[in-house]
């Protein structure tokens, strides 16, 4: 996801990961994972995994009923994948509904009533630069890549958790701005990854959405 914004060159990470890939040396901090069924209000997408479709379960666990499925899109499918909204989320686990096809003249049959599915079955944009070590924008920084979002220098590598407008996700910065503020690529053996929670979930899968920046906010 390409920002049209042009971004300020990349300052020091905040002690954690280099907008020039290079380690700091600091402390890890611990990050909060939310204990039992907590609120969710997200949008996104599902993870497309080649050859399979996703389960929906009627509870948070790997053994619970199978309620429904959600189709994946193939590498050669031009089709959106499946839009879905998430509730809350448990141990690992998502609670999900409205999934929807936009594709209404090609749509697919889609189970689109409430259920589980692994939380690393929903992928979305980051419009925001700034990871911490809690779903609180007081804890600890754990990523700053300055003006830049973070599914534009990088990728979520895993998606973990989510507590109301936040996620905890496993991140990796793969690009960085040179001198003359241009996206490079980070050499694979200086990519840093690191487990934060962010803010500023977009789930626009063709372009960025239209919302006020979280990193303003104090």
């Amino acid at each position: 996801m390409i920002s049209t914004r042009r971004p300020s060159i990349t300052a020091a990470l905040a002690g954690l990961l280099m907008a020039n890939g290079t380690p700091a040396a600091a402390r890890e901090p611990t990050q909060m994972t939310p204990m039992g069924d907590q609120a969710c209000a997200l949008q996104a997408w599902i993870n497309d995994i080649p050859g399979r479709d996703v389960e929906v379960r009627a509870n948070p666990h790997v053994d619970a009923q199978v309620i429904g499925t959600l189709p994946h899109t193939g590498p050669d499918d031009d089709r959106l994948s499946i839009h879905i909204s998430i509730t809350a989320s448990n141990s690992g686990w998502l609670k999900i509904q409205d999934a929807s096809d936009d594709d209404a003249d090609r749509a697919r049959p889609v189970y689109s009533g409430q259920g589980w599915i692994e939380a690393d079955a929903v992928r979305f944009g980051i419009q925001s630069g700034r990871g911490f070590a809690a779903p609180d924008a007081r804890s600890d920084r754990v990523v700053d890549l300055d003006d830049n979002w973070a599914t534009e220098m990088g990728r979520i590598e895993k998606v973990l958790d989510c507590r109301q407008d936040w996620v905890l996700i496993d991140f990796v910065q793969e690009r960085r701005r040179d001198g003359d503020d241009r996206l490079i690529d980070i050499p694979v053996q200086d990519r840093l990854q690191r487990r934060a929670w962010f803010r500023g979930v977009c789930d626009a899968q063709e372009t960025t959405c239209d919302m006020r920046s979280v990193d303003l906010e104090p």
